[in-house]
């Protein structure tokens, strides 16, 4: 191994959004409390920065790098990630990475293609841009009773600690929707909280997510198009022929686009306690050859790469500080 033996800092994005672009009613929509998008502009002047500081890894490199060649990267080098498919990361490829020679992995569900149905978690963001502070309450009224709001102080504490970029109020939301309540629950109650507002479901689909020529551009032009789960459900919270339906549902639509399997899996929601105990076994018992959390820090020779560290876009600045 060089003494130049490289590391590398994966850096994720969701929302890259404009004014207007959020909600599909009011142009004036697209900052509220919670979900923070990210502008397109600041979004290109992020690259740019990256890419005047460190080596921006080509997906050949990374794999090789993770898979142990220590001396696959240069140096300190980044990779870009997009997770959910949603509709501007072809904006993002086309406008930003393409001209300056750079490649990223979209990670991405396959629910929306597949079934026309929008994940929950991206139902309920659009629901919170729209309906605000009466979200809540609006959102509750339409839960069986057993599962609407009481108190619950380990669950605060718990909400802050996952979420500190959010207020307590937001961050206990949260956690009520992606922790305490039923997946199943989440996505009934959005889907009937869209139709109250004379939301298409279908519609609200192709306009919030990649379609299926889309995909195949991005793989074509050499970007990584990675498994992201079917119904972007924890795969922590899946077990047994439920795991085996989501993941394999998901390797079969990206198979289908790319004409072959995925090699990269984004853990949906990527945190310790959505990401398989086994990491390994859950990468190998569906073949694949590399697993990414949302764990922080850099990715250094010799470490698991089924567990690969990510960083969120808030953490730039800091972490690359410590390349």
């Amino acid at each position: 191994m060089s003494a130049r033996a490289g590391q590398l800092l994966l850096v994720n994005y969701h929302y890259i959004r404009g004014p207007g672009e959020f909600s599909v009613r009011d142009p004036g929509e697209v900052r509220f409390a919670g979900i923070h998008p990210m502008l397109p502009a600041e979004f290109a002047a992020q690259v740019r920065m990256l890419a005047d500081q460190f080596h921006m890894a080509s997906p050949a490199e990374a794999r090789a790098f993770v898979e142990g060649d220590a001396d696959a990267l240069p140096g300190p080098s980044v990779a870009l990630t997009f997770d959910d498919g949603l509709a501007e990361h072809a904006r993002v490829a086309a406008d930003v990475l393409e001209p300056a020679g750079i490649r990223g992995w979209f990670f991405v569900p396959s629910k929306p293609a597949v079934e026309r149905r929008a994940l929950a978690v991206h139902k309920v963001h659009w629901l919170r841009a729209t309906l605000g502070p009466k979200f809540p309450a609006a959102f509750d009224a339409l839960l069986p009773p057993i599962w609407r709001r009481g108190g619950d102080a380990k669950g605060e504490a718990a909400a802050r600690r996952i979420y500190p970029y959010d207020s307590g109020a937001d961050a206990v939301l949260k956690y009520r929707i992606n922790f305490t309540l039923p997946q199943g629950v989440v996505d009934r109650v959005a889907s009937e909280l869209l139709a109250v507002g004379g939301i298409d479901e279908a519609q609200f689909c192709a306009r919030t997510y990649l379609d299926s020529a889309a995909l195949r551009r991005l793989n074509k032009a050499g970007h990584v198009v990675g498994a992201h789960g079917h119904s972007h459900t924890a795969f922590s919270r899946l077990s047994g022929e439920d795991l085996d339906r989501d993941v394999n549902a998901n390797r079969a639509f990206l198979r289908d686009l790319t004409g072959t399997d995925p090699y990269w899996v984004s853990y949906p929601y990527g945190r310790d306690w959505a990401v398989p105990e086994d990491a390994e076994g859950f990468c190998r018992r569906f073949g694949f050859g590399a697993g990414i959390t949302l764990a922080t820090g850099w990715n250094r020779p010799g470490q698991s790469r089924f567990r690969l560290l990510r960083i969120n876009t808030n953490e730039v600045n800091e972490i690359a500080a410590a390349a």
